[in-house]
């Protein structure tokens, strides 16, 4: 087991530790015991260096509580600043973020109520123009009506007139009845009428043309 497990270099060290760790330990007791009757000088200075050098140990290990509490105030602060060194410019940005997006969002509803103000203007031309073709339309119409209405009564009461002249000039002529019959009839077109002869009948008018003793004359 030896040659497997060799001795440790410092077991001199180690060694020499606990011995004074152990004659530490008896001294303190045998003070104890015996109290300051036979307290020499040199165990009270023995005593006073372990005792700074545990309460050194001690410090060091646990420093007090006004020092940690200056030590993280300190970290803190420089934390702090550190944030304000930062803090300016990133609100800066903010502020020039918000400010660009806001003159984009004014340029976006000037430019919308723009073209809703034209297409509105134009909606609007268009609808009086609509309006003015639509009454030109009507007066047009109404105007022909109106003309064509006119010129349409100028024209039957000139057939009327025409109508009623020739109707007495007809009915006073100085001949007999069948002379105004053969007036009525188109002589050269009366041997044949839908389809039947009627040269027998144009014969009959023509005897009888001129003749004011006969039947009906």
């Amino acid at each position: 087991m030896a040659d497997k497990f060799p001795p440790l270099e410092n077991e001199d060290f180690d060694t020499e530790v606990t011995a004074g760790q152990e004659e530490t330990d008896f001294l303190k007791r045998e003070a104890e015991l015996l109290g300051d009757e036979f307290k020499t000088e040199e165990d009270s200075e023995f005593l006073q260096e372990n005792k700074n050098d545990e309460l050194e140990n001690f410090e060091e290990q646990y420093p007090a509580l006004d020092e940690g509490a200056a030590v993280s105030k300190a970290e803190g602060q420089a934390q702090a600043d550190d944030d304000d060194d930062f803090g300016e410019p990133q609100s800066a940005v903010s502020q020039n973020a918000r400010a660009t997006n806001s003159e984009a969002i004014a340029k976006w509803k000037e430019s919308r109520d723009k073209e809703i103000s034209e297409r509105d203007a134009s909606q609007e031309k268009a609808k009086a123009e609509l309006q003015e073709k639509a009454v030109k339309h009507m007066d047009d119409f109404y105007d022909n009506y109106n003309r064509k209405k006119e010129q349409q009564l100028k024209d039957t009461e000139a057939e009327a007139e025409k109508f009623s002249k020739e109707r007495e000039g007809f009915f006073n002529q100085d001949n007999t009845t069948w002379d105004r019959v053969l007036q009525l009839i188109n002589v050269d077109d009366a041997d044949l009428v839908a389809g039947r002869d009627r040269s027998k009948f144009k014969e009959i008018l023509l005897k009888l043309k001129g003749n004011k003793n006969a039947p009906g004359a």
